[in-house]
């Protein structure tokens, strides 16, 4: 694997908050009003501190194969095609999140943008230009990234603070109507967020510096904000009975901005915003894809053929509605579930492998 060119923690922290920023600032959101109501926001803060406590796992892992790349460290430690087998999982995992990404970038493009355009064509054309930068280098995706990211920001403030004039934030009220269970159902939601921070882990010897806890709590903090800005904003803008029924809340709020008497219609912001972000996580996931299959003396050639799948996944013949289903709930809490388990199982394994040299070196 070619560790030129590495990357500073800033911006491997850029390119988390708008790789994983995406997930739970669009995608998470509507499953999460729907279980938890007005109370969703809370379970947002119980997800960040379900995280903080699962982080002390990543920082383990990374701390204990001292920044070298996992894969390679466990090759020369533990048996080879239980490494293989842990990889190939995740290649699995990761081809899923990737089109479950693309699906709903182009869903939401043939809803709200180009109806008259086919599914195939948007769906082709964007992943291609995903995958041609995947093929770069991690440095120049994060270049780009710094720059997309610093415009979806600014846009960001620029919509919740122009949106105050429709905020109500009674609608917030009466906390716990419902009781604690909606909240703990809906941990899941931004978990399934979360818990991605595991894929640092696939690029740490790519970072110039060793990553420390408080680089990931602040991350974590960040993405909190990412997240609750929009909930909150949906359910105090629209109520949450109207907020239940959007399919793409944060781009229903756009609709609503208006400056004045004569500027309105300024939604297609929205535009930068969601292909921006889409964008670069689609491009990271390629990335981390071809990084695995890199391992793999044919993967220059399998990439391609992920590519495929991956647009196969995304084309595939489902009605939204019951695509909405599987991605509400089977997608996102078993992306949640899966890194959680994973991650437990990857200390577990790296823990027993560093055990293991300690002993041989104190025998020497």
């Amino acid at each position: 694997m070619n560790s030129s060119n590495p990357i500073s923690i800033f911006q491997i922290v850029l390119l988390i908050i708008t790789a994983v920023g995406l997930k739970n600032h669009v995608f998470a959101i509507p499953p999460l009003i729907q279980t938890a109501q007005k109370d969703s926001w809370l379970s947002v803060i119980l997800a960040l501190f379900i995280t903080l406590l699962w982080l002390f796992i990543i920082i383990g892992i990374h701390q204990k194969t001292k920044k070298e790349n996992v894969f390679q460290w466990l090759l020369r430690r533990v048996n080879k095609w239980v490494v293989y087998i842990m990889i190939g999982v995740l290649l699995i995992v990761l081809t899923i999140i990737c089109s479950e990404t693309l699906r709903e970038t182009i869903t939401w493009v043939h809803v709200s943008l180009l109806p008259q355009t086919p599914r195939s064509v948007t769906a082709i054309s964007f992943g291609i230009v995903c995958f041609l930068m995947a093929k770069t280098n991690l440095k120049s995706i994060c270049i780009i990234n710094q720059s997309l990211l610093f415009f979806i920001v600014i846009l960001g403030f620029f919509v919740a603070t122009v949106n105050i004039q429709y905020k109500d934030y009674s609608l917030l009220r009466p906390i716990f109507e419902h009781g604690y269970a909606p909240i703990i159902r809906g941990i899941i939601f931004p978990l399934s967020g979360f818990t991605e921070f595991f894929l640092v882990l696939i690029i740490q010897d790519k970072v110039k510096e060793t990553l420390r806890f408080r680089h990931f709590v602040i991350t974590a903090l960040l993405l909190t904000g990412l997240t609750i800005g929009p909930l909150i904003g949906a359910i105090i803008e629209f109520s949450q009975g109207e907020a239940e029924k959007l399919r793409f809340p944060a781009y229903e709020e756009w609709q609503l901005v208006s400056i004045g008497q004569f500027i309105e219609h300024v939604f297609f912001f929205v535009i930068y915003q969601w292909l921006s972000g889409a964008f670069i996580r689609i491009t990271f996931l390629f990335y981390l894809i071809r990084e695995l299959l890199a391992l793999n003396k044919n993967g220059k050639v399998i990439i391609y053929a992920v590519f495929i799948i991956i647009e196969l996944l995304t084309l595939f013949p489902l009605s939204d509605f019951k695509y909405t289903e599987i991605l509400f709930y089977v997608l996102l809490p078993f992306s949640a579930w899966f890194f959680l388990g994973f991650s437990i199982l990857f200390y577990l394994i790296i823990y027993i492998a560093s055990k293991k040299d300690r002993r041989v070196k104190n025998e020497a």
